[in-house]
C-alpha cells in the first residue's frame, strides 16, 4: 500500500533531531563512522533480519564458544566483502557515478515505490500458501530453490572464496588505476591562472 501511494509522487516525511541536521564535518571521526555503520545495520534489518536469525540459530547449534564466534565472523566477513566491493566500485567510478546518481535522485520516490511494490508482491506470493494452510505452492518452491543454492555453495566453498577474493582484488586494482589516472590528468592540466594580475595604478583607476 505504501508503494502504491509513493507511485503517485507522494512521500513520507521524517523529522530528524536538530543535532542530526547539522552538515557533516570535512573529516569523519571514528565515532561518526561507527555510528554510520550502526545506523546502516539497523536500517538494513528489514532485508537481513531473516538471514541474521538463521546465522544466530546456526551459531547456537555449534559446540563451544570458538565455533560460535567463527559463524559470526564468517557472516560479518561476507557482509563486509559485499559492502567493500560496492564502496570501492563507487570510488572508482568517481564523479560519473555521482552524476548518474543525481539524475536517479530526481525519481527516487518512484524508484523506491517500485521496489516496495515488488517486495510486497513477493512476500504475499511467498507467504500466501502458509496463510491459507497449504503445504505446497510458492513457499515450497522458493525453499527448494534456496536449499539448492545453499548446497551448491557448501560444496564449492573454495571456489566461492577464490571468486570473492578475486572480485575484491579486481575492484581494488580498478580503484587504484582510476585514482592514478585522475591524478595524472590533474597534473597534466595547465594552470591558466598562473599569474595574479598586477595592482592597478592610480592613473589607471582614474581612467576607469
Amino acid at each position: 500500500m505504501l508503494g502504491l501511494v509513493m507511485l503517485t509522487g507522494r512521500g513520507l516525511g521524517l523529522r530528524l533531531p536538530r543535532r542530526a541536521q547539522r552538515p557533516p564535518r570535512a573529516s569523519m571521526t571514528t565515532t561518526g563512522m561507527v555510528a554510520a555503520g550502526a545506523g546502516y545495520a539497523a536500517a538494513s534489518l528489514s532485508c537481513t533480519f531473516g538471514v541474521l536469525l538463521a546465522v544466530i540459530a546456526q551459531a547456537q547449534a555449534t559446540a563451544g564458544w570458538a565455533a560460535l564466534l567463527v559463524v559470526f565472523a564468517v557472516y560479518a566477513a561476507g557482509a563486509a566483502t559485499v559492502l567493500l566491493l560496492v564502496s570501492l566500485a563507487t570510488a572508482a567510478a568517481g564523479t560519473a557515478a555521482t552524476r548518474y546518481l543525481a539524475v536517479l535522485a530526481r525519481h527516487g520516490t518512484r524508484i523506491t515505490a517500485v521496489v516496495l511494490v515488488a517486495t510486497g508482491a513477493y512476500l504475499v506470493w511467498y507467504w500466501w500458501p502458509a496463510a491459507i494452510g497449504s503445504t505446497g505452492g510458492a513457499a515450497m518452491g522458493s525453499t527448494a530453490w534456496s536449499a539448492a543454492v545453499s548446497i551448491w555453495i557448501q560444496n564449492h566453498t573454495g571456489t566461492v572464496i577464490i571468486l570473492a577474493v578475486a572480485a575484491v582484488a579486481a575492484t581494488l586494482a580498478a580503484t587504484v588505476v582510476a585514482r592514478n589516472t585522475r591524478a595524472r590528468h590533474r597534473d597534466a592540466t595547465p594552470d591558466n591562472d598562473c599569474c595574479a594580475p598586477a595592482p592597478a595604478t592610480i592613473e589607471e583607476k582614474h581612467a576607469r
